[in-house]
């Protein structure tokens, strides 16, 4: 989409400012999010952008940027051992220890997330580990109390309790942790039910959860403009999507011999979703993460169908294996060039 007036007059303050831009107190400097936004754009020219990050991050950026990133290591670090603190010592504790542990946990991670002193790295980490925990809490209640549900229900409860935890937080890392499990549940809802009453339409999962992927990502491009968590998980939504959806065209490429009405009919709506995307990010957009996406996932496929097609040549091993190197470096290279070309396009585009 073509940049709005505000996004004109930060791009005037970006070219025209100095180091005074900080300490001026009559003037707002840009943030580093719509600087992005406006690089995406092409609005913004490469040296420009880059300068204009240097002067308005402070000293001590990239030593934060350590902090945050070593907090969420660390905090998968633990998560990952009570996990394993559960499994070894499984038969020594008692169910209601068990369960004591767990909850005390998740009550304590999600009230901490709410303190407001804590920084935002702080407080998504916490209600991360929230929302892990209570995943970690069902299927501990169902190993003690077995029921013999299918394991979709898990993920399924999981879903449905953290929901309102990352509506109300608006924290990028939940809403990804929530958005794989609802993909999970999704996938196995697929496998354990409906593949036993719909035999022979299993392929529509992946449509089922492209359907979830493409619903948060059209919620997500109407409040791409306002929200800074939308453009964050704009792109995972897009990526998971199209790499869902991509699943049955593969099948056809590989094993034309077995696929169905149904593996046709997901792979013809990929396609043209993929044509109507490339053109909405090309000509309406003018987004290039959102082209370069699109155009991989369908190069994806073609490498995928030539490979094939050469696999199956009366040639020795060394010249399938040369081919195969030279498709694939020829491909890509072309993919490369061709999406530079049209960066440079949307740029002059951008400042007509």
């Amino acid at each position: 989409m073509a940049a709005s007036k505000a996004d004109i007059k930060i791009v005037k303050i970006t070219m025209t400012s100095t180091s005074s831009m900080i300490t001026s107190t009559n003037s707002t400097s840009p943030t580093p999010e719509q600087l992005h936004h406006l690089f995406q754009q092409g609005a913004l020219p490469r040296q420009v952008y880059y300068q204009a990050l240097d002067i308005i991050r402070p000293d001590d950026y990239w030593i934060r940027w350590a902090e945050r990133h070593l907090m969420l290591i660390g905090s998968i670090l633990l998560l990952v051992g009570i996990m394993f603190f559960f499994a070894y010592n499984w038969q020594e504790l008692h169910r209601f220890g068990k369960l004591g542990v767990l909850e005390a946990s998740v009550s304590l991670t999600a009230l901490l997330s709410l303190v407001s002193r804590f920084s935002l790295t702080v407080r998504q980490v916490l209600l991360t580990s929230a929302v892990v925990l209570t995943g970690i809490l069902f299927a501990v209640f169902g190993q003690i109390y077995q029921t013999g549900a299918d394991a979709y229900t898990l993920f399924l409860s999981w879903a449905a309790v953290t929901l309102p935890w990352v509506i109300f937080a608006r924290l990028a890392t939940p809403w990804v942790v929530w958005f794989i499990v609802s993909e999970i549940a999704c996938w196995l809802f697929w496998e354990q039910v409906l593949s036993i009453q719909f035999v022979g339409w299993n392929d529509l999962r992946w449509l089922s959860m492209a359907v979830l992927a493409g619903f948060l990502l059209l919620v997500n491009s109407s409040q791409i403009r306002t929200s800074v968590l939308a453009t964050k998980l704009h792109w995972f939504y897009m990526a998971v999507m199209f790499s869902v959806m991509v699943i049955p065209a593969l099948k056809i490429v590989i094993d034309d011999y077995h696929v169905n009405s149904q593996t046709w009919g997901v792979a013809i709506i990929w396609l043209v979703l993929s044509c109507i995307m490339i053109i909405f990010y090309r000509f309406i957009s003018k987004q290039i993460y959102g082209l370069t996406i699109t155009a991989f996932q369908m190069t994806v496929v073609l490498l995928t169908w030539l490979l094939h097609h050469v696999s199956d040549m009366r040639l020795t091993d060394t010249s399938k294996l040369f081919l195969f190197g030279l498709l694939i470096v020829t491909t890509i290279s072309l993919l490369v060039i061709i999406l530079r070309s049209q960066a440079r396009l949307m740029r002059k585009e951008a400042k007509a």
